[in-house]
């Protein structure tokens, strides 16, 4: 049984807006002025600035930043940048 053109077109159409879906809902990242708040689908991680006691950059993981407070940690990936 051979698909027409028309389902082919759905199919794709489908998965490509599935893909921005989970694009655009995987997370965002909001800094305040006593904070910074990475919000996933999932949870919601918060560090005050104040409680920052270290701070990495991996340049090797295309600029991956680690805050470290404590036992904490909060990881921004800036593979994709999006608009502001």
């Amino acid at each position: 049984m051979q698909a027409s053109r028309q389902d082919e077109i759905f199919a794709a159409f489908t998965i490509l807006s599935v893909a921005m879906c989970l694009w655009i809902a995987s997370g965002s990242l909001t800094t305040k002025q006593f904070r910074i708040t990475k919000k996933s689908l999932w949870r919601s991680q918060t560090l005050g600035w104040g409680d920052i006691t270290e701070i990495r950059l991996y340049k090797k993981q295309a600029g991956t930043i680690e805050f470290r407070a404590d036992s904490q940690k909060l990881v921004i990936d800036f593979h994709i940048t999006a608009f502001e």
